[in-house]
């Protein structure tokens, strides 16, 4: 009877705990309120992390709730626009901001500390403005070409998906800078954390099975090439740089998914 009431509360402690962890992943990687102490603790941050494939499931069901929704009223094209705007609003524009600095950053610098310079600095420029309306005009076409329901799982997988090569890019590769609220937050990993990681994120396919193996390899190459590329330039990576390979996988996959649907 002792045994059976210590695993409760063990249980209770464990679930109390991760429910702790989400709060933390939600303060931190969206603009939902939460709990006034979420988001600012680096050491429950670093477990947080493994939800990043949830936020993407949250953030896909806002942006498919409002594209159901304003499909009711608008035309295809301004129903999907205001959906693309309600996952960038959810999010703050939070990896949308990563990929314009990595732009700027790889784009405009040759030595690894030119290159974090600039990705540190607030102002956009030119190279950030074409990535920026490249990588958004590129979604905005590709869930456009698809009808309504293979638009809103496909906005679940990309979400999700691209989510965890952010989350792999993380286990895989050390911090490349001495500043910025991502470092602090990603100091020891676990396995465990990026396989509950991986189960979420792959969890969507399944809704859309003809398309699995191709969002699969998708996720893989990106993650490679991605991870490749900043070892390369910085030896590691930044939040910046989290940001880019999520806004980058995600365009990715939407595109897959298009080809796949039209040829498959």
């Amino acid at each position: 009877m002792a045994s059976r009431v210590s695993l409760k509360v063990h249980m209770i402690q464990i679930v109390k705990q991760e429910c702790i962890y989400f709060c933390e992943a939600i303060v931190f990687y969206t603009r939902i309120p939460g709990p006034t102490w979420a988001g600012k603790d680096p050491a429950r941050m670093d477990h947080a992390n493994k939800y990043l494939p949830v936020i993407g499931l949250l953030v896909a069901a806002i942006s498919a709730l409002t594209l159901v929704a304003a499909s009711q009223l608008f035309p295809a094209d301004i129903s999907i626009a205001i959906a693309m705007l309600a996952s960038i609003l959810i999010t703050g524009a939070f990896h949308e901001d990563g990929l314009a600095d990595a732009c700027d950053g790889f784009g405009g610098g040759y030595e690894r500390e030119q290159i974090i310079r600039i990705m540190r600095d607030s102002r956009i420029g030119t190279f950030g403005v074409i990535g920026l309306i490249g990588v958004l005009t590129l979604k905005f076409l590709c869930l456009r070409d698809l009808p309504l329901n293979q638009a809103i799982l496909s906005l679940f997988i990309s979400q999700s998906l691209s989510r965890l090569s952010s989350l792999a890019i993380m286990h895989s590769l050390p911090y490349a800078s001495d500043q910025g609220k991502i470092k602090a937050a990603t100091s020891t990993w676990s396995w465990r954390d990026l396989l509950m990681g991986a189960a979420v994120g792959l969890l969507p396919i399944f809704f859309m099975p003809q398309v699995a193996l191709m969002s699969v390899l998708v996720v893989v190459v990106v993650f490679e090439l991605g991870r490749r590329y900043f070892l390369r330039r910085l030896g590691g990576y930044t939040g910046d740089c989290l940001g880019a390979i999520q806004q980058i996988t995600e365009l990715c996959l939407l595109m897959g998914i298009v080809v796949q649907c039209r040829f498959g």
